[in-house]
C-alpha cells in the first residue's frame, strides 16, 4: 500500500514556506503526501493497469529488498492544518498522466534506468 503524490501539488507548499518568516524547526517539519485518498494498494493498481492496457501477468520478484515497506501511507494533516495545504490532483490523474507519458516516450524507462 502506498499513497500518491503529483509533483505539482508540492509546488503551492513550498512557496508558502519560502514566503513565510523563519519558523521553529518543528514547525517546518511536515508529512508531505497523497494522504489516505490517495493510497492504492498493488492489487488496486494491477487492476487499474489491467483496465487502462489489458490484462497482463504480475510476477513476483523475490530479490532482497532490506528497505521496503509493504504498507506506508503518510497522513498530512500537520501540513493541511499548519500550512492550509492539501494535494489537489487526484489519484487516477496521476496514473493516466504516468501512462500517457509511458505511451508517448516509449524508451523512458531505459532512459531514466539507474544502470
Amino acid at each position: 500500500m502506498r499513497d500518491c503524490l503529483h509533483p505539482r501539488d508540492l509546488l503551492p507548499l513550498l512557496r508558502k514556506q519560502f514566503a513565510a518568516p523563519r519558523l521553529a524547526a518543528a514547525d517546518r517539519l511536515v508529512n508531505v503526501s497523497g494522504g489516505a485518498a490517495s493510497a492504492r494498494s498493488l492489487r488496486q493498481l494491477t487492476v487499474w493497469c489491467d483496465a487502462r492496457f489489458g490484462p497482463h501477468a504480475v510476477l513476483a520478484d523475490g530479490s532482497p529488498r532490506p528497505f521496503d515497506l509493504p504498507w506506508i501511507v503518510l497522513d498530512h494533516a500537520r501540513a493541511t492544518r499548519l500550512w492550509d495545504w492539501r494535494p489537489q490532483t487526484p489519484v487516477d490523474t496521476i496514473l493516466e498522466e504516468i501512462a500517457t507519458h509511458a505511451g508517448d516516450h516509449a524508451d523512458w524507462l531505459d532512459v531514466s534506468a539507474p544502470f
